[in-house]
This record gives structure tokens, sequence and C-alpha cells, in this order.
């Protein structure tokens, strides 16, 4: 009998401690990692002379090697990327917490925190220096969004550093938002378009104040049967930018391979024309281009990336 009860017991510690334990695991934070390796090889030429160089053509460096993680539990969570361009220096480009006590509220802190400000065409919600940033949900779609950068050292409360942004998803359809950017001082409006299958729009167009200066973009593409054809076009006022720009690119996806070609002009006359293939097996892909610029140069190469 104190044999039974005993084993009795044990079983019932046992079936406890499992279920603690399948609670705990329902409960942890989930740890998620990935990464990426760019990097390639470049000739540069000219009617003098030729150049080769360590370059990789999607990020503008030699080579970058990308680590990301995240920890995400129900109520709160980490975030951090770091990378390197040369081997030696590692720089954090992402490192911030988040936080949702509900589930129309979360607060974001840190290194990297997304832009709920950024324009359609630069990304609704890419990453940016550091700050806070609140984000209010109170319906399905729609989207208030406060942002204060802050620096690494003390400075006094500027109001004016504050941004916002209001935005309105509709799932599949459509996207429009307006914001205010309180560091660069400028009011946007944009829209992102889904509505036709394999038709995509992006517009924005930015005003600055401070200056009285305006751009505005235009990235639209159409995709049927592999192929697609794309346009982006700007203009502008702004100090540095030609009036006006526009680049036509057309691709076709067969398989493992997107064979491209573009051609760019812009108002100041100066143009650039090239074309280009990837090839794509699984994470990994390999991309060749060659490009010619209207000051009689080129730049020809071939770039990888290796992801996990």
């Amino acid at each position: 009998m104190k044999r039974i009860t005993l084993l009795a017991v044990v079983a019932l510690l046992a079936l406890s401690v499992s279920g603690v334990v399948a609670f705990a695991d329902d409960m942890a934070p989930a740890l998620a990692f990935s990464g990426s390796l760019y990097s390639g090889l470049q000739f540069n030429g000219s009617s003098t002379a030729v150049t080769a160089k360590l370059y990789d053509q999607t990020n503008g460096d030699a080579e970058d090697f990308w680590l990301d993680g995240a920890l995400a539990g129900k109520m709160a969570g980490l975030k951090f990327e770091i990378y390197t361009t040369d081997g030696a220096t590692v720089v954090t480009d992402v490192l911030n917490g988040w936080w949702k006590p509900i589930d129309m509220l979360t607060i974001s802190g840190g290194i990297g925190v997304g832009d709920l400000y950024t324009t359609p065409i630069e990304g609704w919600d890419s990453s940016s220096g550091s700050g806070w940033q609140v984000a209010i949900v109170p319906i399905t779609g729609l989207q208030l969004g406060v942002w204060y950068a802050a620096t690494t050292t003390a400075a006094t409360a500027d109001i004016m550093q504050l941004s916002g942004t209001l935005s309105y998803d509709m799932a599949n359809i459509a996207k429009v938002g307006v914001g205010y950017a309180g560091g660069l001082q400028y009011l946007w409006a944009g829209f992102s378009l889904e509505a036709v299958a394999g038709l995509k729009t992006n517009v924005d167009f930015e005003y600055y104040g401070a200056t009285s200066l305006y751009r505005g973009e235009l990235d639209a593409g159409y995709t049927i049967s592999g192929i697609s054809a794309n346009v982006w076009a700007f203009d502008s006022t702004k100090v540095g930018d030609a009036a006006w720009g526009v680049k036509p690119y057309v691709s076709y996806a067969a398989g493992m391979f997107t064979p491209g070609a573009y051609f760019e002009y812009n108002a100041d006359a100066s143009y650039s024309m090239g074309v280009n293939c990837s090839v794509a097996v699984e994470k990994q892909t390999i991309y060749f281009y060659f490009d010619y610029q209207s000051a009689q140069t080129w730049d020809g190469g071939i770039n990888f990336k290796m992801a996990f």
C-alpha cells in the first residue's frame, strides 16, 4: 500500500512538474536569429584606365556581415542588429526594446526603432537613429505614432524634435499616411496601392518648411507571368537634386534566374543604363551587373549574398 501511495505521489509530482514546464514554455520569450554576408568584385572603367575593387553594389560597401536577433514575448521584447563592413569594426545598428501593455499600445525605445513617420518609398517602418516611439492602434489598420529622437549625450528636451504620423492600412488594398518629421522639419504625405493584382504603386511628397523646398517620388510596377515592368520618377527643388529624373526598368523571373535592364535620365542631361541578372538558390543569391554612365565611364561586377 505504501509502495502504491509512493508511486502515486511520484507520478503526481511528475505530472505537476511537466505541467509547470509546459506552462513556462508557453510563457517563455522566443529567441530568433538571422544573418547575412554581402560582398563582391567590381571593375570600374574609363577611357584611360580599368580598376578593380572589393565592392557590394547592394549596400555600397566592400563587404557587409549582418547579424540580427530578437527575443519576443507576449508583452515585451528585445531586438538587436550588429554589422561590420571591414571585418574589424563592429557597429550596433539596432538595439532596442518594446513593451505592449495593452493591444492598442506599443512603446519602444533604443537604437534603430522603426520610424513611424518614414515615407512609403523609403519604407513605412524602416530603422532610424536612437529615440523613443509610441504607437497607438485604436482599430485594426489605423495607427497614430509619435517619435522623439534622442542623443546618447545629455541634451535639452526640444519639442521640435517630436515627429508624428497618422496612417491607415487597408490590407491588400491601400495604405495612406501623413506625417511631420521634426528633426528634419518636413511634412509628408503618401500612399501605397495594391488593390489590383500584380500592380504596386508607391507615391510620396515631402515639403521642407524651413526652405520651402519639396520632393515628390513615384515608384510603380506591374508584374504578370514573371515579367515585371517598373518606373521610378521624381520631381524636386531640393539642393543637390536634379530638377527631375525618371528610371524605367524591367525584369523577368524564370526559375532561379532573373535578368533585368534599366535606363535612367535626369534633368541635368546625365544618364545611365545597365543590364543585370540574379541567380537565387534558397537564401543564397549571386548578382551580375554592367552599367554605363553618360560621363563615358562604366562599371561591372558580381555580388553575392549568403543568408541564414
